[in-house]
């Protein structure tokens, strides 16, 4: 089982490719480290999540996420709901800023 990924990191590319993965436990993983907070020195405040912070990388991996939301058999399918929710209104609230 996976128990531990460090919380700094510059870009969730290793963490997006889990989600290409066979195995459910793995994706899961990945969905969880995407609502993670994200530390870093930089950070203002504590509750910034990875997915606040990457947005725009993750949204190129919504359709799998929405995928997994689809599969009744996925044990996660309500996180990756949540997940696919957040990119989804993080890039509306970008364009409405446009």
């Amino acid at each position: 089982m996976i128990t531990h990924l460090s919380p700094r990191f510059l870009h969730p590319a290793g963490i997006l490719s889990l989600l290409d993965e066979p195995m459910n436990e793995l994706k899961s993983f990945a969905l969880k480290k995407l609502i993670a907070p994200y530390n870093s020195s930089c950070t203002i405040a504590s509750d910034v999540s990875v997915i606040d912070v990457f947005w725009a990388e993750i949204s190129d991996f919504v359709e799998i996420i929405e995928r997994l939301y689809e599969d009744s058999g996925f044990p996660d399918n309500k996180l990756a709901a949540l997940v696919a929710s957040k990119v989804s209104h993080l890039h509306a609230a970008c364009l409405i800023c446009l």
